[in-house]
Formats: structure tokens, C-alpha cells, sequence
């Protein structure tokens, strides 16, 4: 529908004219990850949740392209904070590691987030679903707090090959483990959404 189109657009708008002042920042001056990508994570969860309080279209569209705007710098500060932890790894084997695993978050939220959102639809209705995209949001935004460290910036990685005896595990390293959760926690919760979405628009817009 032209409301649905409507609202994608805007948003789509909002989140390129943050990121891209977001980056322009962030190249010229020293701007603190953590707070940045806290306060995205809370203004992705209030995109999310003026669902249930603003019942009018136009200003539910206006205020969802705005608060995804904001909600927008999350993910690439996510992904540019787990290369500075790559980068600043005393370990070859780790950073490689790291990569492959950066990598395959996607195609997990992508698999994941459907069928979650779906089954939420079924158990509770549209109310399920946002709910369950603010409830990951939240979720993640808790695992910064408590645990995202900003790291100074060291050293490139040599890129020469480096054999060593004993691999990295994910599971008992906090600091590539509690990155891989929160990506696959965003993706699912994005996904969830975004694939179930149209469903809402044909229904109630």
C-alpha cells in the first residue's frame, strides 16, 4: 500500500542522514561506542513500541522514521566495535575466527527471526511480535551495559600466516562470545519484523 511504501521510504531516509552523520563524526572526532550504541539499541526499542500507544497512521509513520533514524547507527557500530576487538587480538587464529563468525550472523538472523516472528504472530498477535522485537533489543542493550568494554585502538593484525597449537573457543571467551549473541540477537529480532511486517499492513493499514 502507499502508506506501507510511505513508511519504509522514510525510514530508509532517516537511517541513511543518521548513519551518514553518525560516520562523518566518528572520523573527526572521538566519539564513545558504548554510550553511541546504547542509545540506539533504547531508541530501537521505542521505534518498536509506539505500536502500542500511538493508534493514528500518520504520526505512528512520522514516528517510526524517526526513532528508526536513530535506531540506525546499532548495527554498523556493532560490527566496527567487533573489529576493533579483531584487531586488538593478541591471537591469528582468533581474529580468523572472529571474521567467520562476523560472517555468518546474518544468514542465523535471517533463518531464526521468520520462524520466531511467526510463531509469536501466532501465540499473540501483532502485540506478540513487537513485543518480542523490543524484548531482543532490550536484551541486547543489557549485554552492552554490562559487558562492552571500548578498546583502544592498536595495531593492525599481520596478515602473514601464524599456526597455532590450541584454537579459540567462542564459548568460553567472553569477549567473542557476547558479540556473537548480541548480532544474532539484532538480526533475529530485525527479521522477525521485517519479514512479518506486511502482514500488519494488510491487516490494520
Amino acid at each position: 500500500t502507499t502508506q506501507y511504501g510511505l513508511l519504509l521510504a522514510l525510514a530508509a531516509i532517516s537511517q541513511f542522514i543518521v548513519n551518514s552523520i553518525i560516520a562523518r563524526f566518528s572520523d573527526t572526532h572521538h566519539l564513545n561506542r558504548k554510550i553511541l550504541i546504547i542509545t540506539a539499541l533504547f531508541m530501537g526499542a521505542v521505534s518498536f513500541s509506539i505500536y502500542f500507544y500511538v493508534h493514528q497512521i500518520w504520526l505512528f509513520i512520522v514516528l517510526y522514521a524517526l526513532f528508526q533514524g536513530l535506531f540506525a547507527p546499532a548495527m554498523p557500530q556493532l560490527y566496527a566495535s567487533a573489529r576493533e576487538s579483531i584487531n586488538a587480538s593478541s591471537s591469528r587464529d582468533r581474529a580468523k575466527f572472529a571474521n567467520t563468525v562476523l560472517r555468518s550472523m546474518f544468514s542465523l538472523g535471517f533463518l531464526f527471526g521468520p520462524f520466531i516472528g511467526a510463531q509469536l504472530i501466532e501465540l499473540k498477535g501483532y502485540s506478540g511480535l513487537f513485543g518480542g522485537t523490543i524484548a531482543i533489543i532490550l536484551f541486547t542493550l543489557i549485554l552492552q551495559v554490562f559487558f562492552y568494554k571500548n578498546l583502544p585502538v592498536k595495531n593492525q593484525i599481520s596478515e602473514q600466516q601464524h599456526i597455532e597449537k590450541i584454537a579459540p573457543n567462542m564459548f568460553k571467551d567472553k569477549s567473542l562470545f557476547i558479540p556473537f549473541i548480541a548480532f544474532i540477537l539484532l538480526h533475529i529480532g530485525q527479521w522477525m519484523y521485517t519479514m512479518n511486517m506486511p502482514l500488519f499492513v494488510t491487516d490494520y493499514l
